[in-house]
């Protein structure tokens, strides 16, 4: 025999107001109404992370969106798939065709769990950034999507479209910097002993030094890009790029 509790709780008045109209309407008390709704909501099979599992999955956004089974069909098909490729670190542009061709796949497979929650695996950061951005345009089709199926199609057909379509031009600028000769013969004693190879030109081995100097001032001034603290995220973000630009052989 069921034993029930008194559970109390307060809530905003129109909530109250649209519970005591569905009770109304279904014939019911208010306590059984809320009952209905109660047991409704935890019976619905789809596992939400908890606060510290979010902490841990930084698309955990999209349980917002779909169903918990799903999103965690999702983030099993990146992680088989980069396991596939690891050691290796692919670039998106070959991970992306690679992905939709498995996500396909999928969808002629019945998903099993395999036990504990399943959540985006630890990747590359450029990766990273690159399958987020697409995470969250697949939640625009979220009030188009209605099964598993749809789902998966759409989360591959957007992967091939972020690998097919071309990159945007970023406009360039020059700088012209002029130094006397005197000058001129300091700063190759300095590339020298920061590594200048001797068939080097010096205008190409100066230019990736300021690149490495630049970037780091640049992260130095607005922190690295994931915790870049005076909300300065752009700025990191060119000033890491700048330091991949640079020449990677000279000294710190």
């Amino acid at each position: 025999m069921s034993r029930k509790v008194h559970i109390g709780a307060r809530i905003e008045p129109d909530l109250h107001a649209a519970i005591s109209q569905e009770a109304q309407e279904n014939g019911t008390t208010l306590s059984e109404e809320v009952s209905r709704l109660l047991s409704n909501g935890l019976s619905a099979g789809d596992t939400i992370p908890s606060q510290d599992e979010e902490s841990d999955n930084v698309s955990y956004f999209l349980y917002d969106y779909f169903p918990g089974s799903w999103v965690e069909e999702l983030f099993y098909g990146i992680s088989q798939e980069y396991e596939d490729w690891r050691p290796a670190y692919p670039l998106s542009e070959a991970f992306f065709p690679e992905l939709a061709v498995r996500v396909e796949a999928m969808t002629e497979e019945e998903f099993e769990r395999t036990g504990g929650l399943l959540a985006m695996p630890d990747l590359p950061e450029d990766l990273k950034d690159d399958l987020e951005e697409l995470l969250y345009e697949l939640t625009n089709y979220s009030e188009e999507i209605t099964d598993r199926e749809a789902f998966l199609f759409q989360w591959a057909e957007l992967l091939r479209e972020a690998s097919s379509a071309e990159p945007e031009e970023e406009e360039t600028y020059e700088l012209l910097l002029q130094f006397e000769e005197a000058a001129i013969v300091q700063i190759r004693k300095l590339l020298v002993k920061k590594g200048l190879e001797k068939d080097e030109e010096l205008d190409t081995a100066l230019s990736r030094y300021i690149y490495q100097l630049l970037g780091k001032a640049l992260v130095r001034e607005a922190g690295p890009y994931l915790l870049a603290w005076n909300g300065e995220e752009e700025m990191a973000r060119v000033g890491e790029q700048l330091q991949k630009t640079g020449y990677a052989t000279y000294s710190q």
